[in-house]
């Protein structure tokens, strides 16, 4: 195997590892998914989500995962609160607006209870 062989396999490695995970607490990192949610394509589900926490109808916390960026955004809902869903990003559209379009095509995991 040639060198120039042996630095491509590498990147491809790298780049299927360069995942990356990011804590949502407070307000302005909402608003970057936001921005995040507000650029993604339509045509096959670009969102992964996931709830954990589901006890007497309270969720506390949502897992995105968006397969374009390889970004897992864990959203901690005990902390935003009704914050979470009404919070609107630059382009006036918020978490709920986006999970609640049906033009943007979504899947869930274990997401019965919601």
């Amino acid at each position: 195997m040639n060198q120039e062989r042996l630095t491509e396999t590498a990147q491809n490695e790298r780049d299927e590892d360069s995942r990356s995970v990011v804590s949502v607490i407070y307000k302005n990192q909402l608003k970057q998914l936001l921005r995040a949610l507000n650029k993604l394509p339509t045509d096959f589900p670009s969102i992964y989500l996931d709830a954990s926490g589901i006890v007497n109808d309270t969720l506390d916390d949502l897992q995105l995962f968006l397969p374009t960026t390889n970004t897992l955004y864990l959203i901690d809902l005990r902390r935003l609160g009704d914050t979470a869903f009404i919070t609107v990003g630059h382009s006036e559209i918020s978490l709920r607006l986006i999970l609640e379009s049906r033009g943007i095509p979504k899947a869930g995991f274990d997401i019965r209870d919601l």
